[in-house]
């Protein structure tokens, strides 16, 4: 090794040295500091017990009456640090008692019954108590322990809750009815009703133990036969009195109804004249439309067109 490498090896050495001279030094500041603020605090705890008066009651008292004192700056501290509670807090904590015992009163009167009433009440309770604070602060086990139920139903009243502040229906809306807004009106279910009960299109089973019962509320049930259907689906969508009951064609391709609008054709091909609108005797006229479709007045019901694709299987 050179003179010069042994010179900077000699450096670097005491550089390390130096350095953790200084940070042994800074740790030993450090804990004597800490040794020394504990002795103090815990000297301060002993002036302030040998201060107190020396009866339990009397001691209480002093202190009760000192951190009542609400221009003091280190009751303020202790106020804002949440060791002491302010009586803004402490009536906040007794209205918080109220409430839950009266919420907890509910729920025993609702959980152990069956009917529809009480499931939806039960939902509505679980759900407005079962919140995103209640998930923030971790304490819905608790929370649980105190209304006497199991934490599964509070975590399912979270689930409904969720569901119900995405859309604008409430508790109620959301148990009792579906929210969907592309769900069928009852005319539409009465018109499906009557037109799969034709006659020739479904007939009851023949078998009185055919019948399906379905619960509508407490003790009170709906039932009714078991019906058969005649015909496919597909046979029935392949008859024209399925598409409208004044029994007007529709038209499998787009130039089907081309065709009916035009005059026939010459060699397999319409006449320049008719596909340019020049002709006199075709036209828009001769397509046959529903009553409502040609009704101009203001009062006029608004009809609408649908295409369907036929899908060979």
């Amino acid at each position: 090794m050179s003179a010069n490498k042994k010179l900077e090896f000699n450096r670097k050495q005491k550089l390390l040295k130096r350095r953790q001279q200084k940070l042994a030094s800074y740790y030993k500041n450090r804990s004597k500091k800490n040794a020394e603020y504990t002795t103090t605090k815990h000297r301060a705890i002993k002036r302030l017990k040998n201060a107190l008066p020396r009866t339990p009651k009397r001691r209480s008292a002093t202190l009760a009456a000192y951190l009542q004192h609400t221009k003091s700056p280190a009751v303020e501290i202790l106020r804002q640090a949440e060791v002491v509670s302010s009586p803004e807090d402490q009536m906040g904590m007794a209205i918080e008692k109220a409430a839950l015992e009266d919420i907890k009163t509910a729920i025993d009167s609702c959980k152990t019954k069956r009917s529809k009433d009480s499931v939806t009440s039960m939902n509505v309770l679980v759900a407005s108590i079962s919140g995103e604070k209640v998930t923030e602060t971790r304490c819905r086990k608790n929370l649980a322990k105190k209304l006497g139920l199991p934490v599964r139903r509070l975590s399912r009243g979270n689930r409904i809750r969720t569901t119900i502040l995405k859309s604008e229906k409430s508790c109620w809306a959301y148990v009792c009815r579906k929210t969907r807004k592309d769900a069928l009106s009852e005319e539409t279910k009465r018109l499906a009703f009557n037109f799969w009960m034709k006659p020739g299109i479904s007939h009851p089973t023949g078998n009185k133990a055919d019948v399906k019962r379905e619960r509508i509320g407490p003790k009170t049930y709906s039932s009714h036969q078991v019906y058969l259907v005649e015909k496919t689906q597909t046979e029935l969508l392949n008859e024209n009195d399925v598409y409208d009951e004044n029994n007007v064609h529709v038209y499998d391709y787009i130039s089907d109804i081309v065709d009916v609008t035009l005059c026939n054709k010459e060699d397999n091909v319409h006449k320049i004249s008719c596909l340019k609108t020049d002709c006199g005797e075709c036209g828009i006229n001769k397509l046959e439309l529903l009553p409502e479709e040609t009704d101009d007045l203001d009062t006029a019901q608004i009809v609408k067109w649908e295409r369907f694709e036929k899908v060979c299987t």
